[in-house]
């Protein structure tokens, strides 16, 4: 009997500990922002990954400014990415290095307005090591306030 509380213990506690990294969603939306960035569709699409909010920072006629739209565009190549959902608010991180393969984490914040999952904050943090590579889900504004 002890045996199998044990076990049972350990697979409640390990599927939670992995929830993060295995259920894809937010990963999947910030796929799909790079995909319509690099067709040049971003413009014609950003109500599909932006909520108002965001896209009240932009500016369509200043290029600098379309830059928030490209996320991707500050990640080179993503090494590990996690995620936490709660109600109608995800947060998800990305490790990875910029094109310099400089080490860098970009968390977003997204909300689910009429079941899509849309970009409402973005932070980026610039690291000295991938040591400093965060390993759990937070959202921007836990990390950007340290």
């Amino acid at each position: 009997m002890k045996y199998i509380i044990l076990i049972l213990a350990v697979l409640i506690s390990s599927g939670c500990a992995t929830n993060e990294e295995l259920d894809p969603v937010l990963y999947d939306n910030y796929v799909a922002l790079d995909k319509s960035v690099k067709q040049s569709n971003i413009t014609k699409e950003m109500t599909n990954y932006f909520t108002a909010s965001y896209l009240s920072e932009v500016s369509l006629s200043d290029k600098k400014s379309l830059l928030l739209l490209n996320l991707s565009g500050y990640m080179g190549s993503v090494k590990s990415h996690y995620q936490k959902i709660n109600n109608n608010t995800g947060c998800l991180i990305l490790n990875g290095f910029d094109e310099n393969k400089e080490p860098l984490s970009l968390f977003i914040e997204y909300k689910n307005k009429k079941s899509l999952w849309l970009v409402n904050y973005m932070y980026i943090s610039f690291l000295k090591s991938k040591n400093d590579f965060t390993n759990s889900a937070k959202c921007p504004r836990e990390v950007e306030s340290k």
